[in-house]
């Protein structure tokens, strides 16, 4: 009997191609979302330094208006940098989700396939075992027959 061979390999290969593609666009995704939390953390690491720091300086040395009005801007600036951020974060999770979805449709169409491989292995195996038994039926009977009757 001949090997086995599944007529729409390529097709499953190509299923397997696009999953693994899939997969690397979402690790890629979450890998952005890491980085603007990264990013967010460190926007909230910087401010609270700046506010330690004007606690710090306050004690020793009383800050001017100027300074005042200096530090006043750049929390304002920190702040709308941490909406920016925040804005961010959750445009790249929304992107890592539909991204996990897409995964998770390749996924679904490679098992798909790959159930459709795993059954017509399991026919060609079944058609083996009788092709072997038939052999063997056909071997007895022949040996039987130059054998002679039993006597």
């Amino acid at each position: 009997m001949k090997k086995f061979h599944f007529p729409l390999e390529r097709v499953l290969a190509f299923r397997r191609l696009q999953r693994d593609l899939e997969r690397a666009a979402l690790e890629k995704a979450q890998g952005e979302v890491r980085r603007i939390e990264d990013l967010a953390e460190e926007v909230r690491r910087e401010a609270e330094s700046t506010a330690l720091d004007v606690i710090n300086r306050s004690a020793d040395e009383p800050l001017d208006g100027t300074q005042l009005s200096g530090l006043d801007g750049y929390q304002h600036y920190l702040q709308r940098v941490a909406r920016d951020v925040e804005v961010h974060r959750r445009r790249a999770e929304a992107a890592a989700a539909e991204q996990r979805q897409k995964l998770v449709e390749a996924e679904r169409r490679m098992k798909v396939l790959d159930h459709l491989q795993d059954r017509a292995r399991e026919q060609w195996k079944h058609a083996l075992a009788k092709e072997v038994e038939d052999l063997a039926a056909e071997a007895f009977l022949a040996r039987r027959v130059r054998e002679g009757p039993p006597g």
